[in-house]
């Protein structure tokens, strides 16, 4: 099995760190609430607030917000997780 189970501190940072970036997504962003995203395997993600890493499911979302960061493209799904752009398929409402 692998690694150790992250302590305090690297909790504390990794949550830290996703505010920060949750902050500067929410101030780059566009809004792009008409379009969906379908994700066709299941992918890493990142949860809104904490930053922590979350595994997506493959299914739809939808995309709230989109950023472009040290020129990645992420995307902000149903207001809870965001991922790179290039895990999704696109499609406009």
């Amino acid at each position: 099995m692998g690694g150790s189970p992250l302590s305090d501190r690297d909790t504390t940072r990794a949550r830290q760190d996703g505010q920060e970036e949750n902050e500067s997504m929410s101030k780059r962003g566009t809004n792009n609430s008409g379009s969906h995203c379908r994700i066709r395997e299941r992918t890493t993600a990142w949860a809104l607030g904490t930053g922590l890493q979350v595994g997506l499911e493959p299914g739809e979302y939808r995309v709230t917000d989109v950023a472009d960061l040290d020129g990645v493209t992420f995307l902000r799904l149903d207001d809870r997780y965001h991922c790179p752009a290039e895990a999704c398929d696109l499609t406009l409402s």
